[in-house]
């Protein structure tokens, strides 16, 4: 269904030089405009996906139009003329350096020719298929200046003897040329039993082939790729580049038509993306039915309705990098070693609401042989924080004793569980960054700071 997006001037587009108008005056007549542009219409075949919310065709601050008028036997009276949007009005675009003027009003007006985006190059251009066959649509559309460059959207109104011009000029702009659009989504399973699907943000390597010409679309932000394209009928393909390799598919034998949106939404496995797969950006999640933990690659666009995602993963392992770390992680409320560490996680809430902790009464000095003192040595928050609560235990006191490390840990855990199988929230002492640790392919051991010395 087509939808449009009226912008109503209040400004006068004037057209023509001060003739006379049809009620006998010899002022100039001012005319005002509406502009608007028709959406893609979907094309609702078998290859696409019904509904898409980037069809929207908007206007930007600054985008310009042409408008191109006609007296008798086709006759061009005011050629090319630009006005230019300023984010409410369109108005003639006085700065213009090509010593154009603002056109006036005429009740002997035969046609009126209006395109966008506007070029010079289209001056002494009297129709429509002159326009097409000037600004054809660009193999390159990677960029958004090039990618609005070819879409054409073109407009025109014929007068005769029962019609004369209005004084309130409707410009309707509809695209001249199809669009293709390519929104893949990724599949892949967690575990022998659950499969996540998620749509990947817009930086992969895409291209479409159309007929024999490759083709290389714009990247949207919503994670789909788009292409401008003449109207045709041929076998378009598609070709997505995704974890090093690239996967494909084709619309056969189809009838691509003007002002039409073809959308392909195909669904790539990649099979298996456990634990052991970790990446840095990675979400980490946590699934409240079986309490463990998954993750959702760092490249998705939005996170699927429902997700408990508990932290972000910045750095994989415990070999890589340059953080040091001879922290003995042991799971959660259990006395078992954790010998594997798959990555350390951001937790991405604020312990205590984000507001002030105080580290502990006026005085108190923790003694612990575990406790290492050395600042910005390495990645210790796990070991001093296990090393707080184990000086408080041997004085019999409760870990209230010390407010940073309780809302950092029993407090956070209250509010954002981690699986069993992970180390537990912990507090990174001396750095001002947290970490999370995990065994094998089940747990990530989580930390989230408080305070930061």
């Amino acid at each position: 269904m087509k939808q449009f997006h009226l912008y109503t001037i209040s400004v006068a587009l004037l057209l023509l030089s001060a003739c006379s108008n049809d009620t006998g005056d010899t002022l100039p007549m001012p005319l005002h405009i509406e502009v608007s542009a028709s959406d893609f219409t979907d094309a609702g075949d078998a290859n696409t996906r019904a509904t898409d919310s980037g069809n929207t065709t908007t206007f930007e601050n600054g985008d310009r139009i042409g408008i191109t008028v006609l007296g008798a036997n086709n006759q061009i009276l005011a050629d090319n003329i630009p006005y230019r949007y300023n984010g409410s009005t369109w108005n003639f675009d006085s700065s213009n350096d090509e010593q154009k003027t603002a056109i006036y009003y005429d009740n002997k007006i035969s046609v009126c020719l209006a395109y966008f985006p506007y070029s010079k190059d289209a001056d002494n251009i009297s129709g429509k298929d002159a326009l097409k066959e000037k600004f054809k649509p660009q193999p390159n559309q990677r960029s958004k200046d090039t990618y609005r460059a070819s879409d054409l959207l073109m407009w025109s109104e014929t007068y005769d003897a029962t019609t004369t011009p209005s004084k309130n000029l409707k410009i309707a702009f509809s695209h001249a040329y199809s669009s293709l659009l390519l929104l893949p989504s990724i599949k892949y399973n967690i575990d022998e039993s659950t499969e996540i699907t998620y749509t990947p943000s817009s930086d992969k390597e895409v291209s479409f082939t159309v007929d024999i010409e490759s083709l290389f679309p714009y990247p949207a932000a919503d994670g789909s790729y788009r292409i401008i394209v003449a109207p045709q009928t041929t076998d378009a393909r598609w070709f997505y580049g995704y974890g090093g390799k690239t996967y494909g598919g084709t619309t056969s034998n189809a009838t691509l038509t003007a002002n039409t949106r073809y959308t392909l939404t195909p669904t790539i496995d990649i099979g298996e993306y456990g634990l052991g797969e970790v990446q840095m950006g990675d979400f980490y999640c946590m699934d409240g039915a079986s309490n463990k933990g998954y993750l959702i690659p760092g490249d998705t666009v939005a996170l699927p309705a429902g997700t408990n995602r508990l932290g972000v993963v910045l750095k994989v392992g415990r070999e890589t990098g340059d953080w040091k770390d001879d922290c003995q992680y042991k799971l959660k409320d259990t006395d078992t070693d954790m010998n594997t560490v798959n990555g350390y996680v951001l937790a991405l809430y604020d312990a205590n609401g984000g507001n002030y902790c105080q580290w502990c009464s006026y005085g108190v000095q923790v003694e612990h042989s575990d406790m290492n003192r050395e600042k910005n040595t390495g990645f210790y928050g796990y070991k001093n924080t296990h090393a707080v609560i184990s000086f408080a235990e041997s004085k019999g006191w409760t870990l209230n004793a010390f407010p940073a490390v309780y809302c950092a840990t029993d407090a956070y855990e209250l509010l954002h569980p981690a699986p069993a199988s992970t180390s537990g929230w912990f507090f990174a002492f001396c750095r001002s960054v947290p970490i999370l640790a995990e065994q094998r392919r089940c747990a990530f051991s989580q930390c989230k700071e408080s305070y930061r010395e």
